[in-house]
C-alpha cells in the first residue's frame, strides 16, 4: 500500500538534472550525471525526483508479464543449455548449465528448474496465480550441493516472492520478497514498488522501507524503452554502492524467453534480441555483444556472448515446436 509520503512525490520530468533530448523528443541520461553529494546520499529526494518517469494513468492496462492476459501463444521456450567458457583462447568448459520451463494446462509457467547438464539442481521456482490476481513464486534451492563428495539435491525453502496491485492506482504494482533461513527463522519483507507508464510498460522499480512509522526509498531502477518496448537504458543506485548503468541494442526477432512469461526475469519485458550492452560503473565501461544464429521463425536457435570481445559462453535454445 503506497503512503503518502511516497505517493506523492514531485516529479521534476523537465527539470531533469544531467538529461538531453533526442530528436524523438524523449529525454535520455548522460552516462554519468553528478548528484547532490552534500546531503549525504545520491538517494535524496530531489535527486530521485530529477530521474523518476512520469507514471501512467489510474487503471491503465499493463503490459505483458504484469497484466492478467496471458501473451504467450504457440511457441514456447522450453530448454536453454549454457556452455561457459573461460576465453576465446582456452574454450575449456567451466560448467554447462540447463534452464527448464514447464507450464501448466492453461499455458501459464508453473516451474522453472536451473541445474546441470549432469542433473543437479541449483535452484526450482514455482509459480502460482491465485483467485485475486497475485502471482506467488516460491524459491527452492540446493543447500547440498558438494564438488568433493558429489551432486546432491537436497532443497530447501528460499524464499517467497509475492506480485500484487496496489490500491486503484494500476500504475503501480508491488513486489515482496521473504526470505526464509534454515533455522526456520524468516528475513524482514523487502518491498519493491514498481511503475509503469500509460502504456502500461515497467518503466521504475523503487525499493522501499516500511515501518510503523515511515515509509523511504532504499534503491531504484529507471527503464528507458524504444517503440517495441526493449529496455534500451537503465539506471540503478541503491544507497552507498556504485551507480550502474547498462545501454542496450536490439535485433527485430522474437525474444524466446518472452514465451515463458516469467515475471522474475527483467528480460521478458523487451520485444526483441539483445545484441550489443554497454555496462557502466564506477567510470569503467564492460561491453558486450551477442551472435545469433535464427531459426525460420526468427527465434533464436543459438547465441554466443562475448566480454570485451573475448567469448564467455554459447547458448542453445529448444522450444516445443
Amino acid at each position: 500500500m503506497k503512503t503518502k509520503s511516497v505517493r506523492y512525490l514531485a516529479i521534476a520530468l523537465l527539470a531533469l538534472a544531467g538529461c538531453k533530448p533526442e530528436k524523438d523528443g524523449v529525454f535520455y541520461l548522460d552516462p554519468m550525471p553528478v548528484f547532490e553529494e552534500k546531503k549525504g546520499s545520491p538517494l535524496a529526494s530531489d535527486s530521485i525526483n530529477a530521474y523518476r518517469p512520469v507514471i501512467g494513468a489510474a487503471n491503465v492496462e499493463r503490459a505483458f508479464p504484469f497484466g492478467t492476459v496471458n501473451e504467450p501463444v504457440g511457441v514456447r521456450l522450453l530448454e536453454v543449455i549454457e556452455k561457459v567458457t573461460n576465453s576465446i583462447t582456452n574454450p575449456s568448459e567451466r560448467y554447462n548449465d540447463k534452464t527448464i520451463y514447464e507450464y501448466g494446462a492453461s499455458g501459464n509457467l508453473v516451474k522453472k528448474i536451473r541445474q546441470t547438464t549432469k542433473g543437479m539442481i541449483w535452484d526450482i521456482n514455482t509459480y502460482e496465480p491465485n483467485a485475486e490476481g497475485k502471482i506467488q513464486i516460491a524459491t527452492k534451492v540446493n543447500t547440498g550441493i558438494d564438488y568433493f563428495r558429489g551432486e546432491l539435491n537436497e532443497l530447501s525453502l528460499f524464499g517467497n516472492t509475492l506480485y500484487e496491485s496496489t490500491d486503484e492506482d494500476f500504475s503501480w504494482g508491488l513486489k515482496s520478497f521473504q526470505r526464509y533461513y534454515s533455522n526456520n527463522q524468516n528475513s524482514p519483507i523487502e518491498r519493491t514498488r514498481l511503475g509503469f507508464d500509460a502504456k502500461g510498460q515497467l518503466v521504475w522499480e523503487e525499493g522501499i522501507y516500511l515501518d510503523a512509522a515511515s515509509s523511504r526509498i532504499t534503491s531504484y531502477k529507471l527503464y528507458k524503452r524504444d517503440a517495441n518496448g526493449n529496455a534500451t537504458f537503465t539506471r540503478y543506485v541503491n544507497g552507498n554502492y556504485p551507480i550502474t548503468e547498462h545501454k542496450m541494442t536490439y535485433d527485430d526477432k522474437p525474444n524466446p524467453y518472452r514465451t515463458t512469461g516469467d515475471i522474475l526475469l527483467p528480460e521478458v519485458t523487451n520485444s526483441n534480441n539483445i545484441l550489443t550492452q554497454q555496462i557502466i560503473e564506477n567510470g569503467v565501461i564492460t561491453t558486450f555483444r551477442y551472435e545469433y544464429e535464427y531459426r525460420p521463425n526468427g527465434y533464436p536457435s543459438r547465441v554466443q556472448t562475448y566480454k570485451n570481445e573475448e567469448l564467455i559462453s554459447t547458448r542453445e535454445f529448444q522450444y516445443n515446436q
